[in-house]
């Protein structure tokens, strides 16, 4: 499942989450889920990113960014991209909220959330065809 559009939102969660269910095998990637395709332990909740692409200016400024920094680009980029967080001792809905949970965050897990939403972003039908 992806994002089609920059309208849409998707909730994701790690393939590392205690509330998700998996193998230690599984849960030693941090790998991004569709909240929709995961599974989840009964009683635990998760800490759940819902996230939007990024449109082209955007990326074309992540682009830019990452030639001086590319640390710099990809928590930009999460900063842009992340619209909501909520989990065990987080709720995350404003611009501001959401930035403080960021920082408060392991690195890892912020940039991966940025490397996803970067290559959701980049993926379309072909060069001329827009989306709305």
């Amino acid at each position: 499942m992806k994002m089609i559009s920059l309208k849409e939102r998707a909730k994701i969660v790690f393939s590392s989450d205690d509330a998700v269910a998996g193998s230690d095998e599984e849960k030693k990637d941090l790998k991004v889920i569709h909240f929709s395709q995961a599974k989840f332990i009964d009683g635990k909740k998760p800490t759940v990113f819902t996230v939007r692409l990024l449109n082209s200016r955007e990326r074309m400024q992540m682009a830019e960014a990452a030639s001086l920094s590319q640390t710099q680009a990809l928590f930009t980029a999460a900063e842009m991209a992340v619209v909501k967080v909520e989990g065990p001792g987080v709720k995350a809905a404003t611009p501001d909220d959401v930035v403080n949970v960021l920082l408060a965050m392991d690195p890892e897990v912020v940039y991966t959330v940025a490397g996803w939403v970067m290559e959701q972003s980049s993926l379309k039908p072909g060069p001329l065809v827009g989306r709305k």
